[in-house]
């Protein structure tokens, strides 16, 4: 996003840092074969090898994941945010949770 270069640069360089600081080991899928309306769900698994802190207070980080339905391969405008989800604050380690997303019922 050009309109928003040192915020995309600043994102960038946080993501990196956490990339290189966190290894997602597993994704299980749940209820692969339901209909639009089957809440999604999934066990995610990652280790942490060191602590993600804030670089100017040193307090431990949270990780923010997400579940995005693509809309279209070509544009990402069409992308939809399903959910969000913050785990942490994170320590060294391995570490699993169960992120389940409601869909909106009709």
């Amino acid at each position: 996003h050009k309109e928003n270069g040192r915020e995309d640069l600043i994102h960038a360089v946080i993501k990196y840092h956490i990339m290189s600081s966190v290894n997602v080991t597993n994704v299980i899928p749940h209820n692969t074969k339901g209909s639009f309306t089957t809440p999604f769900k999934f066990d995610i698994s990652f280790e942490c090898y060191s602590p993600i802190v804030d670089g100017t207070s040193s307090s431990l980080l949270v990780i923010e994941w997400k579940v995005i339905y693509i809309g279209s391969a070509s544009d990402d405008k069409y992308d939809q945010v399903l959910d969000t989800v913050e785990v942490g604050p994170l320590a060294c380690g391995s570490m699993k949770f169960t992120f389940e997303v409601l869909v909106l019922q009709r």
